[in-house]
């Protein structure tokens, strides 16, 4: 996401004029504040998919270390020499 760089100085008299300064300022701070609320919804959607990211890999993860214990590999592989034969 690019922003924009804000360009000072290059509004016309008839902008300013016929809103005055503190309509210009109200009107630059509810800008600043779309911007803020349009960023925080960002950071929460990151948030949410780094956070799905983990739980899936930490599941991976636990499910290999389950099927990789010693004991259960053991058992899993008399089971198959068992199924073919050769035990």
């Amino acid at each position: 996401m690019r922003f924009r760089k804000p360009l000072r100085g290059r509004r016309s008299k008839a902008t300013t004029g016929e809103r005055g300064p503190d309509a210009d300022h109200e009107h630059r701070l509810q800008t600043l504040q779309n911007r803020i609320d349009h960023l925080e919804l960002a950071v929460q959607d990151l948030q949410d998919a780094t956070h799905r990211q983990f739980v899936l890999h930490a599941k991976r993860l636990d499910d290999l270390s389950t099927r990789t214990d010693p004991h259960r590999l053991a058992q899993a592989l008399s089971e198959d020499a068992r199924k073919r034969g050769t035990s």
